[in-house]
């Protein structure tokens, strides 16, 4: 996942979108628990 200073959406936004896509490209399941905020901030490209 990686966010950006220089896209034009609130942090939040590109947040979600992210999952969105973790979630159609079969990274995480529907309706399957996500990763905690300190795992995604130990994830390189947040």
């Amino acid at each position: 996942m990686t966010t950006g200073a220089t896209d034009p959406q609130k942090l939040h936004q590109q947040i979600a979108r992210a999952i969105a896509t973790a979630i159609g490209n079969g990274r995480h399941a529907p309706g399957g628990k996500l990763p905690s905020g300190r795992e995604l901030a130990r994830r390189p490209r947040i």
